[in-house]
């Protein structure tokens, strides 16, 4: 007896599809709120392609004034008039060149167009795409910024982090007077997770309801009272990850023009509707004994 199959009927129906769509992952992006914005500035204009930055980085030492050598003061004899030496301070600059240009375009023809029928919004999906793009790139140039310190290191290379390597990552900052309000951890994911095995570290990560460290909890990220960021856009060492301890000033980025789309273009002579996305920013690590390069896995 002849049968009309599942297989006849799904030749004469048409194809489902789904309006939500699987989406790329995202790493977790860090570096924006951790760094000096150099374009917010107090000074800085909206034109141009270069950033001076004055330094003065040499903290003045002060000289004691011979106060005579009659009771009660000691010392040498008073001069008359007292003598006074001058100093001159040490200034200079660090320059911020805007010199990340980067893109994202798309060409989708009339035809893909009347495929589509309407049905998605591909313009829109596409154009997020290369807005999320541009961000990661963003972030990546500056994460990339961390191999570049060179006064304070600590960590080995595709190890995971120890007790030890935090603490000496602290004490470097700590010993060159760097502020500890806006210093931040960023950690490789593997790094980040490895360390919830050191009872050292878990101890100040996860903390009860009163604020008091406890072995379980809620996870806080912090170390030291200092944010600890965990992501995957970061440079790669010789076999693992190169992290970073550092303060807002080690790094910095002026952002000339955030992500932004140029209106959809319908070309004839291509037949298609073309889109493209823009940011334009600079980088620039500012002082580099504000930063420890933190090797890790």
């Amino acid at each position: 007896m002849a049968t009309v199959t599942r297989l006849t009927l799904n030749s004469a129906l048409p194809t489902w599809i789904a309006r939500e769509f699987l989406k790329y992952t995202m790493p977790n992006l860090v570096m924006m709120p951790l760094v000096t914005r150099a374009d917010k500035w107090n000074g800085v204009q909206s034109y141009g392609g270069v950033i001076q930055i004055p330094t003065f980085l040499t903290r003045p030492t002060p000289s004691q004034l011979n106060t005579g050598s009659d009771a009660p003061w000691a010392g040498s004899a008073e001069a008359a008039p007292p003598a006074v030496a001058f100093s001159a301070p040490t200034i200079s600059s660090v320059t911020l060149v805007i010199d990340q240009w980067w893109y994202y375009a798309i060409q989708r023809t009339v035809y893909a167009d009347a495929i589509n029928g309407g049905y998605m919004d591909w313009d829109g999906i596409f154009k997020q795409g290369g807005m999320d793009g541009l961000q990661v790139k963003i972030d990546a140039t500056l994460t990339a910024l961390f191999p570049s310190f060179s006064t304070n290191t600590t960590g080995t290379d595709n190890v995971a982090p120890t007790a030890t390597s935090f603490v000496t990552a602290k004490k470097l900052l700590d010993a060159l007077d760097v502020p500890e309000n806006d210093r931040a951890w960023v950690l490789s994911t593997n790094a980040g997770n490895d360390i919830t095995l050191l009872e050292a570290i878990s101890n100040m990560l996860y903390v009860g309801q009163s604020n008091q460290p406890v072995i379980s909890g809620k996870v806080t990220h912090q170390l030291w009272g200092t944010p600890a960021k965990l992501t995957t856009n970061l440079s790669n060492g010789a076999a693992g990850k190169v992290g970073a301890y550092f303060h807002k000033q080690a790094l910095a980025i002026a952002m000339r023009r955030e992500p932004f789309t140029f209106p959809s273009l319908d070309n004839p002579n291509t037949a298609s509707r073309e889109v493209a996305l823009f940011a334009i920013w600079g980088v620039k690590k500012i002082r580099d004994n504000f930063g420890v390069l933190f090797a890790m896995n």
